[in-house]
């Protein structure tokens, strides 16, 4: 027989084929395998971050291997082997996003020779879901009345929120009809009262904290407390950086003579003060004098979840100690910062000194040696106080003591809104006396700390006569104690 006639009989006689040539009897049983086992219209369909693969063989077999290359090459090792004995789909997940894969299979047989492998004819991709942009959120703060000594504790919708610090009562509230420009834009909004601060800010009295709870645009609807006085401002800071610092110019913000809706004779119609925000704490202060607030708009993008408590996840913020140099100066104004808290000084009457002093704190059985003391040197006041800021929840230990040996100090510690957060009892009566202390010739009087877990926020001391002060120290809480 010529070997053109044996291909022919090939081609058109599979069987007779089989019986005439035994020679090549294992590759065609091996070619029947691949036919009949082998995975036909193999595809991958992605569905979110699941790749579901299908598949159909003329004969089902025990198993299926499927492997997973990626960049598109079935070449070096997969990057994942998987066997299933499912015979037609099977599900994937745990695959990188954007990243494009190939990907094959073949049949497995106890008593026959594994199929050819079946590629996909098409690589697959997870793609990375894009979060969807954040939307523009509205929050508008305005003024009910009030008198003075009652301002609320704070001002806003949970989210956006506008705390006075304000323990001296200066702030009220009254009726005061005045338009401005919404926003800035053409359209106007009607103010019916307006808060007014009463005086100027200093560093621990008569300023707003602003929560901003997303970066974003802040409209201030504000005015100068005295229409004639061209030399008040509102300073606006956030992380020590000065925002914006604008004089309020009544001539300036001011447009006279427009018509608007409803009113049946012009009116005057003020710019308000427009200053961009990043989420975080806000401060508004005003260091002239009086400035009147009609009110405030944000537009920010908020975060999810803005606004509403967090479980504590341990601490985060940093620890720190003040501790004093005889001699150095203390300006109005003054900041020490000790870790994630600081304190302010109002030296505004200049009573506030440095000097060498010795003592100890602690305890019988431990102590800390100080060599210098910031004193007061008169009792809190307008123009003399210390404000202490935490920026994280936390514990402050103080060691201080009354200037004088003979007399007891009433040491509180105050909030935003005035309240008493803590209160002590300051003096030499409660120090241990005749300590020994390594080092020491003679026993030493020890004095005592006084300790306070805070929230983040900003507080004030009061104190009823002259108070010393030898150190602060901060240390994150582990735990909201609230």
């Amino acid at each position: 027989m010529k070997i053109k006639n044996i291909i022919k009989a090939c081609i058109f006689s599979t069987a007779a084929f089989i019986m005439a040539s035994c020679s090549v009897d294992d590759e065609i049983k091996s070619l029947i395998y691949d036919r009949e086992f082998s995975p036909v219209d193999f595809k991958a369909e992605v569905d979110n971050d699941t790749v579901k693969f299908t598949w159909t063989s003329p004969k089902p077999a025990e198993s299926y291997v499927m492997e997973i290359y990626s960049n598109e090459v079935f070449e070096g090792e997969p990057d994942t082997v998987l066997t299933t004995n499912i015979i037609d789909t099977l599900k994937v997940k745990g695959l990188e996003h954007n990243i494009s894969y190939l990907a094959r299979m073949k049949a497995v047989s106890k008593d026959k020779k594994e199929s050819k492998w079946t590629e996909l004819t098409q690589p697959f991709e997870i793609k990375q879901k894009e979060a969807p942009a954040p939307k523009p959120v509205t929050h508008n703060v305005t003024f009910e009345e009030f008198a003075a000594g009652s301002a609320p504790a704070s001002w806003g919708d949970g989210k956006f929120v506008i705390t006075p610090t304000d323990p001296n009562g200066k702030m009220v509230a009254d009726a005061n009809s005045c338009y401005f420009y919404e926003k800035g834009g053409s359209e106007f909004v009607h103010f019916t009262s307006r808060l007014k601060s009463g005086g100027k800010s200093s560093a621990t009295a008569n300023y707003l904290t602003l929560t901003i709870p997303g970066d974003g645009k802040l409209y201030i609807y504000v005015r100068t407390g005295s229409n004639g006085d061209t030399t008040r401002d509102i300073i606006v800071t956030q992380n020590d950086e000065v925002l914006k610092d604008y004089t309020l110019v009544e001539a300036d913000m001011k447009t006279e003579g427009v018509e608007v809706p409803g009113e049946p004779n012009p009116v005057s119609v003020y710019t308000p003060v427009e200053v961009d925000v990043k989420k975080g704490i806000a401060v508004i202060t005003y260091p002239v004098n009086g400035v009147n607030f009609y009110g405030f708009t944000l537009i920010s993008l908020d975060e999810e979840g803005a606004g509403e408590p967090e479980e504590p996840q341990g601490p985060t913020g940093e620890d720190g100690v003040i501790t004093f140099e005889a001699g150095a100066e203390v300006a109005d104004g003054a900041e020490f910062v000790f870790g994630s808290a600081k304190i302010v000084i109002n030296n505004g009457g200049g009573k506030f000194a440095i000097d060498a002093n010795s003592q100890y704190f602690g305890d019988a059985s431990s102590q800390t040696r100080y060599t210098a003391r910031m004193k007061t040197g008169a009792k809190s006041a307008d123009a003399n106080g210390v404000a202490l800021t935490l920026d994280v929840e936390g514990t402050v230990v103080i060691a201080m003591r009354s200037s004088s040996s003979s007399a007891d100090r009433a040491v509180s510690l105050v909030d935003a809104t005035g309240a008493t957060v803590a209160s002590w009892t300051v003096g030499d009566s409660n120090a241990t006396k005749d300590v020994a202390i390594e080092g020491e010739a003679e026993p030493k009087t020890v004095f005592k700390y006084y300790t306070v877990n805070l929230k983040a926020g900003t507080y004030n001391f009061t104190y009823d006569g002259g108070l010393n002060f030898y150190s602060l120290q901060y240390a994150p809480l582990t735990f909201h104690a609230w």
